[in-house]
């Protein structure tokens, strides 16, 4: 079981050194916790995202704690991720061997502008907020392959948490065609879809054409099963049941995805 911790909570908050204290709190408790049973539990540890330096800090503190990566609230970040301000943060990842998940909060929608207009037509809204949620992930995607930050920290892993996968295919091809026509400049080691290959990793819950526009295309070592609980559109407690009723999906990719991916990946003690 690989834990999704507070993030959300600094989502609420304004003051950035409550922010990290509340963090640091977490993660102690998530680190002390994970050690009651180490072969089955890792927990991700909450990275402040207000200051490149405090991010990097406590993602070295978290690794000295036990933890075996980090959530980070991308669409609260001081800065976008493409600017070179990370670097410390990336250089951390690398150097402590700490994922990090950047965990989608939603595409900012537009919302109603006053009340009245709320009243009417919020369910149009959140319908349209809800429905794009995961897509916000191929701004993340992409911001860190442009940045450069995979050829500056070739080492550096990250995850597109709660993004989906389907969509992939797409957007590495449109990425690919805008680098090779028009931003060569960036003058990257590698094609972007294939910096992807290399350094991401992504989570899925149940989706009906994985196999035919994900594994297909991609493969199946990158893909990460979630439950995504307790979130309303969670499958809990059916959520294993559902995803291994999927006809379309080869046994061997269903262990992959479920099982076998993350134990490597998050470095549990059964293989490592």
């Amino acid at each position: 079981e690989v834990m999704y911790g507070i993030l959300g909570n600094g989502l609420r908050m304004q003051d950035p050194e409550l922010i990290q204290t509340v963090y640091e709190i977490y993660n102690d408790w998530a680190a002390d916790f994970c050690k009651s049973n180490p072969r089955r539990f890792v927990g991700l540890a909450c990275i402040p995202s207000h200051d490149p330096v405090a991010a990097a800090s406590e993602l070295r503190r978290a690794a000295r704690l036990g933890l075996k990566g980090a959530d980070f609230a991308v669409s609260t970040a001081a800065y976008p991720i493409w600017h070179g301000a990370w670097d410390p943060l990336w250089q951390a990842a690398q150097e402590c061997r700490m994922p990090i998940s950047f965990h989608t909060t939603g595409y900012p929608a537009r919302e109603p502008s006053d009340e009245a207009m709320k009243k009417e037509y919020d369910l149009r809204y959140r319908a349209t907020r809800t429905t794009m949620f995961q897509i916000v992930a191929a701004e993340f995607l992409a911001s860190i392959v442009f940045s450069g930050a995979l050829d500056r920290f070739p080492q550096f892993k990250f995850v597109l948490g709660e993004a989906g996968v389907t969509w992939l295919p797409y957007i590495l091809d449109r990425m690919d065609e805008e680098y090779e026509d028009r931003y060569y400049q960036l003058d990257l080691s590698m094609k972007p879809s294939e910096l992807f290959r290399r350094n991401c990793w992504i989570t899925t819950e149940c989706e009906e054409h994985l196999v035919y526009h994900v594994i297909e295309e991609l493969g199946d070592d990158r893909i990460l099963f979630e439950t995504d609980y307790p979130h309303p559109d969670s499958k809990y407690p059916h959520a294993v049941e559902t995803f291994l009723e999927q006809e379309r999906l080869s046994e061997d990719s269903k262990r992959k995805i479920l099982w076998d991916n993350a134990v490597d990946f998050y470095r549990f003690p059964e293989t490592h």
